[in-house]
């Protein structure tokens, strides 16, 4: 193994050199590259799907015939799974699992209880059918393995020998963790470089099974389809039955090829007549797994949607620059982007209680100097706006100015409140909350834009609050 001091010099020069890679391929080779250099003869990475497959390996230290003759024996799903479920737990070093090909178990597991004769004294030495490997998970998923061959000492690896493997470890982590949620959306990008001159409007967005996630007004207009009916059930059964099969033709290709697809299609209008609209299909890998769809569509010479969106994509382009940097501020950036484009006030964020029986303040952000923020606490009735916006699904508003103000009197007269926006956010595991701000100005309208850049901020927001703190 290389000494402490060459160790800490392939450090500096090498995680240097990864400031400077911006492709998720580029960072990674970066890391097995500097893990082989501390010690180790070959170093791989692969990513997994929901069904332990491996959708992609990235190798380093391997010649062409190692990659050929590894990706023509690649683990079955059934084995990866059993290889970082509990099965493996009493072989675990730190990070790493070290499965000893001279244990019989090992050899059970790894290749149906294979024999071999291994001379005592060579015991403590790594031997070629040894399997040294660490899982990583985001989100209590695995979505890739890293694998260690060889060590250059020939010894069987400890907890000091792994010291800077775990760092490694530690470092993709951070790395996929980065990517899983920045590159959630990567189809703003494409939008604002491809497709914004011609005045994108509507927005379907699928899961991986092609259900609908969500589904804006705008397409709503589009499609004649309600949001209501819409969400949960399968994108064939929502259309009409006539286009159903050339969208999906158009799902299928962008799919597969992992590119943007854009097309002219022809709809039923509500007189049946063929109404010609644009769509632009967005597929969405993240870490090489499918994760779903993003439909953008409208009319061809939608001139005044160029306006609305131009507003949208900039300021989203805003806000994807507040995911930047460490995990544990995103979420103050976050609301900082909201204040500053809005001049929104006082933000607080509500969770609902275990009983149902009110809505919990559960973090104030704004700057008064708040010694209890239970007194932000309210009943869970539709008296509260933040309440009503759970119950709607839709960001609401209310001022001075509205005849009948449906929401707790007590905050605004503490807060002098002249009007209040609430954003209802969910988690993936199901997890609701809603954030709720007053406006500086009782003229504030919500608009079609304002609606798509708050539901994407919830989106980012709620993303942020399952990710764990470091």
């Amino acid at each position: 193994m290389a000494t402490d001091l060459q160790i800490l010099e392939t450090l500096s020069t090498n995680l240097f050199d990864l400031k400077t890679k911006r492709t998720l391929d580029e960072k990674c080779i970066i890391v097995l590259d500097t893990l082989r250099k501390t010690g180790w003869k070959r170093t791989s990475f692969s990513f997994l799907n929901e069904k332990f497959e491996t959708t992609k390996t990235l190798y380093s230290g391997y010649t062409d015939e190692e990659i050929q003759h590894y990706e023509s024996t690649l683990i079955t799903s059934a084995k990866r799974k059993k290889l970082i479920s509990s099965t493996v737990e009493r072989w675990r070093v730190g990070l790493y699992y070290y499965l000893p090909w001279r244990e019989e178990r090992v050899r059970s597991i790894i290749s149906d209880g294979m024999t071999t004769d291994i001379p005592i004294e060579l015991r403590a030495v790594w031997n070629p059918m040894d399997m040294l490997y660490a899982p990583i998970f985001i989100d209590a998923q695995p979505v890739a393995i890293i694998a260690l061959d060889q060590p250059r000492d020939g010894q069987v690896p400890n907890k000091v020998s792994l010291r800077v493997p775990n760092i490694m470890h530690a470092l993709l982590t951070e790395v996929l963790q980065e990517f899983s949620t920045l590159k959630n959306y990567p189809f703003y990008d494409a939008i604002q470089s491809t497709e914004l001159e011609k005045g994108v409007v509507g927005f379907i967005e699928l899961s991986h099974d092609d259900k609908v996630a969500s589904f804006n007004h705008a397409a709503e207009k589009l499609l004649r389809v309600q949001q209501k009916d819409a969400t949960g059930q399968s994108i064939r059964k929502i259309l009409a039955p006539s286009f159903t099969e050339k969208m999906l033709f158009h799902i299928e290709d962008a799919r597969n090829r992992n590119q943007i697809v854009s097309t002219t299609l022809f709809y039923p209008d509500e007189n049946a007549r063929p109404e010609k609209i644009d769509f632009h299909f967005f597929p969405l890998h993240i870490l090489y797994h499918y994760n779903g769809m993003v439909i953008a569509l409208h009319y061809p010479d939608a001139k005044d949607i160029y306006k609305m969106y131009s507003e949208v994509l900039m300021k989203t382009d805003l806000l994807t620059l507040a995911l930047a940097g460490p995990i544990n501020q995103i979420e103050e950036r976050l609301i900082q982007w909201l204040m500053q484009h809005f001049s929104f006030d006082h933000p607080r964020l509500y969770r609902i209680s275990a009983d149902r029986a009110q809505i919990i303040c559960e973090k104030y952000y704004g700057n008064l100097d708040i010694n209890d923020i239970r007194q932000f606490d309210q009943p869970f009735n539709r008296n509260s706006l933040a309440v009503s916006a759970l119950l709607e699904n839709e960001t609401l508003i209310t001022t001075r100015r509205n005849e009948t103000i449906r929401d707790n009197r007590r905050i605004w007269q503490m807060l002098k409140t002249i009007g209040s926006i609430a954003i209802p956010m969910r988690s993936i595991e199901g997890s609701e909350f809603v954030l709720q701000c007053d406006l500086t100005n009782d003229l504030f309208e919500l608009d079609m834009a304002k609606s798509i850049l708050f539901k994407t901020f919830a989106s980012f927001f709620a993303l942020m609050r399952q990710l764990p703190r470091h």
